[in-house]
């Protein structure tokens, strides 16, 4: 099966679960101990009926932490994080998808919440196909990358091709996945 078509097949599989807002990460002192130690926590708004981070997104703003978003200048621009507060207004990017102000300060986010299709427990994930988590990641040596799931997106294997980068840890509304030989899960 291709990306495209397991990209297809998971979504309507995350479909079925019924309203996203509900979505509620599980219990987990790894992360919760990964967050505390984190700086600048990158995250994003959810599209669809994508794993919502924003509750947890919140509950770290409001414990001084500083937050950031995806932000894109345009379709061509690689993409940055900008700083966001949950009070704060946002656009609409190039792409459709929620993004913090153009005039926000840009930050570097030391933990990153991944949004995803699918996941594997070797970190593989597939995304929306665009590559642009893949592109950052590669730049960001010391980046934690947490993949942010509903239990429903794990496939046995996700196809893997030489530019995919893999997750440090996935969290999903049933566990917290940490990834064999990835930086703070060993």
């Amino acid at each position: 099966m291709t990306k495209q078509d397991l990209r297809a097949t998971l979504r309507e599989r995350r479909k079925t679960l019924g309203n996203p807002d509900n979505f509620a990460l599980s219990e987990s002192v790894e992360a919760d101990a990964l967050l505390a130690r984190s700086s600048v926590i990158g995250g994003y708004v959810a599209l669809g009926s994508e794993a919502d981070p924003a509750r947890l997104l919140a509950k770290w703003a409001d414990r001084g932490k500083q937050i950031a978003l995806p932000w894109f200048a345009d379709r061509a621009a690689p993409m940055q994080f900008r700083r966001w507060n949950p009070q704060e207004s946002l656009e609409k990017a190039v792409f459709g998808f929620l993004q913090p102000m153009a005039d926000a300060p840009l930050v570097s986010p030391d933990l990153l919440l991944v949004p995803l299709v699918g996941f594997d427990r070797k970190g593989n994930r597939i995304g929306q196909g665009a590559g642009h988590y893949d592109r950052y990641f590669s730049n960001q040596i010391n980046l934690m990358k947490i993949g942010i799931a509903f239990a429903c997106q794990e496939i046995p294997a996700c196809p893997a091709d030489p530019w995919d980068v893999p997750l440090d840890a996935i969290w999903t509304d049933r566990e917290w996945i940490a990834i064999p030989d990835a930086k703070g899960n060993r």
